[in-house]
Order: C-alpha cells, then sequence, then structure tokens
C-alpha cells in the first residue's frame, strides 16, 4: 500500500532528513523535525523526471567505451545519480529530477569534463548531451614528513572552484589509475 515505518529511532534526535527512491522515479526527500515527537507522518510523491541522452568521444572523437558519467553536486553525494557509456559512447540517464543537475564525466587518462543542465518541469527528453573530452594537465609531488621521510598511504585530493571533482590519489601507490578506484 506504499507506507512505511521507520521504528526505534533515538529520542535525543531532533531532526531527520529522510528520502525515498525507486526505480524509474526521481528521489523525493524532506528534513523532518521530530523534537518532543513520538511519531511523526510523512508522505512522499514520487515523479518521473527527464531521460538525458548523448555520447562521450575521446580527443580523436572516437567513442570512450567505460566513460563514467553521474549527476550530483560531489562524486561523494550520497544520492548522485550514475551511468556509464557503452561501446558506442552513448549513455542515457533515464529519470533526472526538474531543476539545475550537474552532470560530470569521468575516463583515465583524459581531464574530466561538467555540465550543469537546466531541466524544465514538464521535459521529456533530453538528448545531445554529447561530450568530447581532451587531455588534461597533471600534477604529481611528494608527501613527506617533518624530517623529510617519504609517507606512504597519504590521501591527496583535489577540488576546483571549492568541488570535489576529481578521484583522490593516495601517496605510494605507482601501478595503479587513479580511476580504477572508482569515482
Amino acid at each position: 500500500d506504499g507506507s512505511y515505518l521507520h521504528g526505534h529511532l533515538s529520542p535525543r534526535a531532533r531532526d531527520y532528513y529522510l528520502y525515498a527512491r525507486k526505480k524509474d522515479y526521481c528521489e523525493a526527500s524532506a528534513n523532518v523535525a521530530v523534537e518532543n515527537r513520538t511519531m511523526a507522518d510523512l508522505d512522499f510523491i514520487l515523479k518521473r523526471g527527464v531521460r538525458v541522452e548523448g555520447r562521450i568521444t575521446g580527443p580523436d572523437g572516437t567513442p570512450l567505451d567505460g566513460a563514467l558519467l553521474y549527476i550530483g553536486f560531489s562524486p561523494f553525494a550520497f544520492n548522485r545519480i550514475d551511468a556509464v557509456a557503452h561501446a558506442d559512447g552513448r549513455f542515457v540517464f533515464p529519470n533526472v529530477a526538474f531543476g539545475e543537475q550537474t552532470l560530470v564525466v569521468q575516463y583515465a587518462g583524459l581531464s574530466p569534463a561538467q555540465r550543469i543542465l537546466d531541466l524544465a518541469e514538464g521535459e521529456q527528453v533530453r538528448s545531445g548531451v554529447d561530450f568530447q573530452l581532451v587531455r588534461g594537465h597533471f600534477l604529481a609531488g611528494q608527501v613527506v614528513d617533518e624530517e623529510g621521510n617519504p609517507l606512504t598511504g597519504a590521501v591527496v585530493s583535489l577540488k576546483v572552484n571549492g568541488d570535489d571533482v576529481q578521484q583522490r590519489v593516495w601517496t605510494g601507490v605507482k601501478d595503479e589509475e587513479p580511476l580504477s578506484r572508482g569515482i
């Protein structure tokens, strides 16, 4: 019947962030203040969004099979949605919420790309969201302690314009592609 119940939550918590997800629907979410109450009611209405489709190619125009894509404010966002480009470079996000959405594309050895999509209420399909990735710059260095001794296992992260847009790398890991650890 679509009903849900989260029981046995901490009576000391003042509020919760709830979200509902189902395949082929957009996520719905809400903050719920439960202070001094034993139960709070919250109904969700899940809606269908926009189908976003496009193609990813490399610097020479060849399709990038396996390019990783996500829609979300960060690669670490809990509510991001993911897609992978197929052998012909084509990708599909079957159901994206209306409004401004950040789309990021990554492929090992090439510079990531990002685009803001403004998806209008009532829009059903956004096609032609194509990217041609280019070779990027590289940053390299060393992490040492106070005495100048190399440190292995240190995490080095990258932010651009305040956003985490690149993979984390660990010092002392030489033979592994950064993207092999996932987005």
